[in-house]
C-alpha cells in the first residue's frame, strides 16, 4: 500500500492562540469517520474543520492562522484525499 503518513507543516508565520504558541501543525491521515461530514461540494471552511480534526487542535487555531499557512495546511489535507493507489501500473 502506498500513501502518505502523518505530515508536519512548519508555520511561515508562527502565532499564539489561548496561550499556546503554534510553530507547526501535524496532520494525521484521515479515516472514514473523519470524512463523513464532507460533501462533494466541500469548501474551505469544511476543509479547515477537517484539518482541525486531523491535527487535534480546536478550529479557532485555524481561524487565527496566517492565510499562507492555512493554504499550506489545506494543500496537505487535499494531498491526503487524493493520494490513493493509482491504476494501470
Amino acid at each position: 500500500m502506498t500513501g502518505k503518513t502523518d505530515v508536519t507543516i512548519v508555520m511561515q508565520t508562527p502565532f499564539e492562540v489561548a496561550g499556546e504558541f503554534i510553530e507547526a501543525i501535524t496532520l494525521r491521515r484521515p479515516k472514514g469517520k473523519d470524512m463523513k461530514t464532507l460533501t462533494a461540494n466541500a469548501g474551505t471552511g469544511d476543509l479547515m474543520k477537517l484539518a482541525a480534526r486531523l491535527s487535534g487542535h480546536l478550529p479557532v487555531v485555524f481561524d487565527e492562522m496566517d492565510g499562507y499557512d492555512v493554504a499550506e495546511v489545506l494543500t496537505q489535507v487535499g494531498n491526503f484525499l487524493t493520494s490513493g493507489p493509482t491504476t494501470g501500473e
